[in-house]
Protein backbone atom coordinates (compact mmCIF):
# COMPACT_ATOMS: atom_id res chain seq x y z
CA UNK A 1 0.00 0.00 0.00
CA UNK A 2 0.85 3.57 -0.52
CA UNK A 3 0.15 6.93 1.28
CA UNK A 4 -0.25 10.73 0.90
CA UNK A 5 2.30 12.41 3.40
CA UNK A 6 -0.58 15.31 3.47
CA UNK A 7 -4.01 14.23 3.99
CA UNK A 8 -2.39 10.08 4.47
CA UNK A 9 -5.08 8.88 2.09
CA UNK A 10 -4.37 4.91 1.41
CA UNK A 11 -3.47 3.97 -2.23
CA UNK A 12 -2.95 1.07 -3.91
CA UNK A 13 0.92 0.23 -5.09
CA UNK A 14 0.43 0.95 -8.67
CA UNK A 15 -0.75 4.53 -7.55
CA UNK A 16 2.42 7.58 -7.36
CA UNK A 17 -0.08 10.64 -6.76
CA UNK A 18 -2.44 11.33 -4.56
CA UNK A 19 -5.76 12.50 -6.39
CA UNK A 20 -6.96 15.50 -4.03
CA UNK A 21 -3.43 16.63 -2.54
CA UNK A 22 -1.83 15.66 -5.78
CA UNK A 23 1.28 14.90 -3.81
CA UNK A 24 3.84 11.99 -4.61
CA UNK A 25 2.63 9.05 -2.61
CA UNK A 26 5.17 6.87 -0.22
CA UNK A 27 6.03 3.06 0.42
CA UNK A 28 4.23 3.03 4.12
CA UNK A 29 1.91 5.26 6.34
CA UNK A 30 4.92 5.32 9.31
CA UNK A 31 6.90 7.37 6.81
CA UNK A 32 3.86 9.69 5.68
CA UNK A 33 3.16 10.01 9.52
CA UNK A 34 6.94 11.15 9.93
CA UNK A 35 5.97 13.70 7.04
CA UNK A 36 4.24 17.72 8.44
CA UNK A 37 2.06 19.04 6.75
CA UNK A 38 1.50 22.41 8.09
CA UNK A 39 -1.32 25.11 7.77
CA UNK A 40 -0.65 28.00 5.24
CA UNK A 41 -4.41 29.50 5.54
CA UNK A 42 -7.59 29.26 6.96
CA UNK A 43 -10.39 31.86 6.45
CA UNK A 44 -13.81 32.19 5.55
CA UNK A 45 -13.67 33.69 2.39
CA UNK A 46 -14.63 31.11 -0.98
CA UNK A 47 -12.80 33.36 -3.20
CA UNK A 48 -9.40 33.50 -1.77
CA UNK A 49 -9.45 30.04 -1.32
CA UNK A 50 -10.13 28.92 -4.72
CA UNK A 51 -7.43 31.90 -5.53
CA UNK A 52 -4.77 30.48 -3.01
CA UNK A 53 -5.78 26.78 -4.36
CA UNK A 54 -5.33 27.95 -7.79
CA UNK A 55 -1.92 29.65 -7.46
CA UNK A 56 -0.45 26.75 -5.56
CA UNK A 57 -1.69 23.91 -8.12
CA UNK A 58 -0.29 26.54 -10.97
CA UNK A 59 2.82 26.41 -9.29
CA UNK A 60 2.64 22.20 -8.74
CA UNK A 61 2.65 22.65 -5.07
CA UNK A 62 0.76 19.47 -3.34
CA UNK A 63 -1.71 20.65 -1.28
CA UNK A 64 -4.71 19.93 0.68
CA UNK A 65 -7.76 22.06 0.72
CA UNK A 66 -10.49 21.22 3.07
CA UNK A 67 -13.92 23.09 4.16
CA UNK A 68 -16.20 22.59 6.50
CA UNK A 69 -18.77 24.03 8.79
CA UNK A 70 -19.22 24.24 12.75
CA UNK A 71 -21.44 22.30 14.01
CA UNK A 72 -21.81 24.99 16.65
CA UNK A 73 -22.49 28.17 14.31
CA UNK A 74 -23.57 26.67 11.13
CA UNK A 75 -26.83 28.05 10.91
CA UNK A 76 -26.97 31.44 12.31
CA UNK A 77 -30.55 32.42 13.75
CA UNK A 78 -32.77 33.67 11.86
CA UNK A 79 -36.43 33.11 10.98
CA UNK A 80 -36.02 34.62 7.56
CA UNK A 81 -32.90 33.05 6.38
CA UNK A 82 -29.91 29.83 6.85
CA UNK A 83 -26.54 30.90 6.24
CA UNK A 84 -24.17 28.46 6.32
CA UNK A 85 -21.11 29.29 8.10
CA UNK A 86 -17.92 27.60 6.44
CA UNK A 87 -14.30 27.73 7.21
CA UNK A 88 -11.51 26.97 4.59
CA UNK A 89 -8.12 25.82 5.04
CA UNK A 90 -5.28 24.69 3.09
CA UNK A 91 -2.09 22.77 3.94
CA UNK A 92 0.77 22.01 2.37
CA UNK A 93 4.25 19.56 2.86
CA UNK A 94 6.47 21.70 5.74
CA UNK A 95 8.96 21.61 2.99
CA UNK A 96 6.99 23.43 0.67
CA UNK A 97 5.69 26.45 3.36
CA UNK A 98 7.96 28.57 2.04
CA UNK A 99 7.45 27.76 -1.73
CA UNK A 100 3.71 27.79 -1.27
CA UNK A 101 3.54 31.34 0.61
CA UNK A 102 5.60 32.97 -2.37
CA UNK A 103 3.46 31.18 -4.83
CA UNK A 104 0.42 32.64 -3.13
CA UNK A 105 1.48 35.94 -1.09
CA UNK A 106 -0.74 38.11 -3.31
CA UNK A 107 -3.59 36.24 -1.54
CA UNK A 108 -2.51 35.92 2.08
Amino acid sequence: MRYCPICKAKYRAEFRQCSDCLADLVDSLEVAETVKAVLLWEGLGLSKFVAIVAALRDANIPNRAKSAADPHTAYSFNPFARKLNMSWQVFVLETDYDKARNAAHSYL
